[in-house]
């Protein structure tokens, strides 16, 4: 992953169920969080939503409607380290029962 020309590596895969971002106000079921670090120890987490449904889903198409969004945050869990890029993916990915 390059952000403004820094290589971050991913060092850690991790999920939330449910998720901790919102789309149009509501929690999806489950958010996988790829945690990247740099040479000089910078933090850079790519976020995934999923939800649960069927294959026509109009909420979710309304959501894929660009790629990312991105903001400088913090962990969501301790350390709750700060200065945190976030890379939140728009496209909502379907788990199926």
């Amino acid at each position: 992953l390059i952000i403004d020309g820094t290589l971050y590596s991913v060092s850690e895969y991790h999920i939330h169920a449910p998720g901790e971002h919102t789309v149009n106000g509501k929690h999806l079921a489950v958010e996988g969080h790829l945690v990247h670090r740099s040479e000089d120890n910078r933090l850079a987490v790519v976020a995934v939503m999923y939800t649960i449904g069927s294959e026509d889903d109009p909420f979710i198409d309304q959501v894929n409607s660009k790629r990312f969004f991105r903001y400088v945050g913090s962990l969501t869990s301790p350390p709750c380290t700060e200065q945190v890029t976030w890379s939140v993916l728009r496209r909502v990915n379907k788990l199926f029962p």
